[in-house]
């Protein structure tokens, strides 16, 4: 979607699913967690048939408006790896070997996955002297509710595994809609270094964000954020959490989600 500005300009619009702003005294992240947050599918009486709709759409059209028809097979089970493969840095060779595909078809289904916007591929942050980035990207879907169908899990459970990842997922395509919606110059990276320290999510060079699914955060939750601390000076260094009030560990703050989503929205970053 795009709006002409004045002076001739074309602005691109990227209109992601719901967000938290917008859902405002209805937002409830088990629902989003569970099952996404596309307007049919937040507002459906049976939200996992509306899906398993979409996905099948999905594979229906925007296979054939990329003319890849013969490749449908293939690319059913490229989307399932790369499903699996939500918040995780891109390892092609082996994405490859997994979906039964060759590296080359493997990049050309990213590249169906992004112009598509149904996921994207965040860059490395670089800004560390300390530590050497890696070269990779990190792969983040727009909806976490797709992800859920594409892997055939109809609900969340805070005690499965699954809830680590479902969170950073979310959090994830909140932080991409916050990024298309700002009127201020945005960019979102992660970070990981060769050395193996990791941050889940980087808001320009002012903000760095890890993502925990607990309700106790501890010492042991921030090793990647003091790594990241060591030779670059940060605005804010934040975790993410299901603890029910806001509190510091030493300079890095500890926020339940609602109070991240509202000072994200509320442009606190």
């Amino acid at each position: 979607m795009s709006r002409r500005t004045l002076g001739g300009r074309t602005r691109s619009i990227y209109m992601h699913p719901l967000v938290s702003a917008e859902l405002g005294d209805s937002f409830d992240l088990t629902k989003i967690l569970s099952h996404g947050a596309l307007p049919s599918v937040y507002l459906s009486k049976n939200p996992y048939a509306e899906l398993i709709d979409y996905v099948g759409d999905y594979l229906q059209q925007e296979i054939l408006a990329e003319a890849v028809t013969r490749g449908v097979d293939q690319y059913s089970r490229f989307l399932t790896q790369i499903a699996a493969r939500t918040t995780q840095v891109l390892n092609i060779e082996k994405l490859a070997a997994d979906a039964q595909v060759s590296p080359s078809t493997t990049r050309r289904y990213l590249e169906i996955l992004q112009d598509t916007m149904i996921a994207e591929q965040l860059e490395c942050w670089s800004g560390s002297r300390k530590h050497k980035a890696i070269s990779s990207t990190k792969l983040v879907f727009f909806d976490v509710g797709v992800v859920n169908a594409l892997l055939e899990i109809d609900s969340y459970n805070p005690l499965n595994p699954n809830a680590g990842w479902q969170l950073e997922q979310f959090i994830g395509q909140e932080l991409l809609a916050y990024r298309d919606y700002s009127t201020h110059q945005v960019k979102v990276y992660f970070w990981r270094s060769v050395d193996r320290h990791e941050v889940d999510y980087v808001l320009n060079d002012r903000v760095a964000i890890e993502v925990k699914h607990t309700n106790q955060v501890t010492e042991r939750d921030l090793k990647g954020l003091k790594a990241i601390s060591d030779s670059h000076k940060w605005k804010r260094k934040i975790v993410i959490s299901q603890d029910t009030e806001p509190r510091y560990i030493d300079d890095i703050e500890v926020l339940p989600v609602r109070v991240f989503l509202k000072m994200l929205w509320d442009n606190q970053f």
